[in-house]
């Protein structure tokens, strides 16, 4: 082998070596992404199972004399529940599937701000159709198969002393 041969077999195997390390780091900070995504989702579906207001019996027109102080907590734990959405929201990968579901979460919670607003005594109504949307879009979140399905308000009240 002469000088040059030398150079270029060097030189490819330099280039070919860096191309394998730059993408490995890439696939490897890519797969770490996804885990900080799917952390995220199951952090939040874990945050909402264990929300009280989402914890929904059989609604009933509320007496807002006798409730004001219930109605005020449900609106706080709504507003409560839209800042979590958005904090897993902003841990997604671009172009991320949970995008859509993430946003109709926090569209859903929006309705009942608003509804409970203008109707204060059916706030109860407005919160089981809230509990029944994100109830939806977290069986959707949990097709994938590291998000684990938990439903909102679920856990509210399981106790370790049962």
């Amino acid at each position: 082998m002469d000088f040059w041969e030398q150079i270029a077999i060097g030189f490819i195997g330099t280039v070919a070596g860096a191309t394998i390390a730059l993408l490995s780091n890439w696939l490897a900070s890519r797969s770490q992404a996804h885990f900080k995504e799917a952390a995220a989702l199951n952090g939040l579906l874990l945050d909402l199972s264990l929300k009280r207001a989402l914890n929904v019996g059989t609604p009933l027109i509320a007496d807002l004399r006798a409730t004001a102080a219930d109605f005020g907590r449900c609106k706080e734990s709504v507003l409560d529940t839209r800042g979590l959405i958005r904090e897993a929201r902003i841990q997604l990968t671009p172009n991320s599937g949970a995008f859509d579901h993430l946003a109709r979460m926090a569209g859903a919670c929006n309705l009942f701000l608003h509804k409970s607003g203008i109707k204060p005594e059916k706030y109860q109504f407005y919160l089981a159709v809230l509990q029944s949307q994100l109830d939806d879009e977290a069986r959707s979140l949990a097709t994938s198969k590291r998000v684990t399905y938990r439903s909102p308000g679920k856990s509210a009240y399981l106790s370790a002393m049962d």
